[in-house]
């Protein structure tokens, strides 16, 4: 099976090979640079790098932005697309972690809180996966590449935890 565009790539194929062909759109590294103004720089707080995969390939000039914008010693991550003809190779993920298609460091896994950099389309179907996966994500710079404008959110979670807490005891009480 060939796959044309955009892929969850929350689970890789093992009866059926598959290749995935998602194209490339071009990316303002210029424009992009412009998320200095929106990146934290609380240098407690890591950011992560995460690309729709049509903007993969630009992963390493986008991280060189981001890491010349944040404070010096500043946590910083970024989530590589899995390779499928490699997806079983156990030496690629010495110290990281398979997520929606995507490796990561643990130490991501392990972190509080993080802001998410997103390059791709700001209404991808990755991002809401993602957030819901990782609620440690306290906000999300987006850009988009195809009209190089950026969007900035902010979340608060500490409620969901507070009402969990609460959901639970209600439920011991009873």
């Amino acid at each position: 099976i060939v796959h044309y565009g955009d892929a969850c790539l929350s689970a890789l194929t093992e009866n059926v090979p598959v290749k995935f062909v998602f194209g490339s759109l071009p990316v303002d590294i210029t424009a992009f640079g412009n998320v200095r103004n929106y990146l934290t720089k609380d240098a407690s707080v890591p950011v992560l790098l995460l690309t729709d995969a049509y903007c993969s390939e630009k992963i390493d000039e986008l991280e060189t932005v981001v890491r010349q914008v944040i404070p010096e010693g500043q946590p910083f991550f970024r989530a590589d697309i899995v390779d499928p003809s490699h997806a079983n190779d156990p030496t690629t993920y010495d110290g990281k972690v398979c997520s929606l298609g995507r490796l990561l460091p643990q130490k991501f896994c392990d972190a509080l809180a993080a802001q998410v950099c997103f390059v791709g389309d700001p209404s991808s179907p990755l991002i809401p996966l993602w957030l819901m996966t990782y609620p440690q994500c306290t906000s999300l710079v987006s850009f988009n590449p195809q009209t190089s404008t950026i969007e900035e959110h902010t979340f608060c979670y500490p409620w969901l935890n507070e009402m969990n807490f609460w959901q639970c005891k209600w439920s011991c009480d009873w």
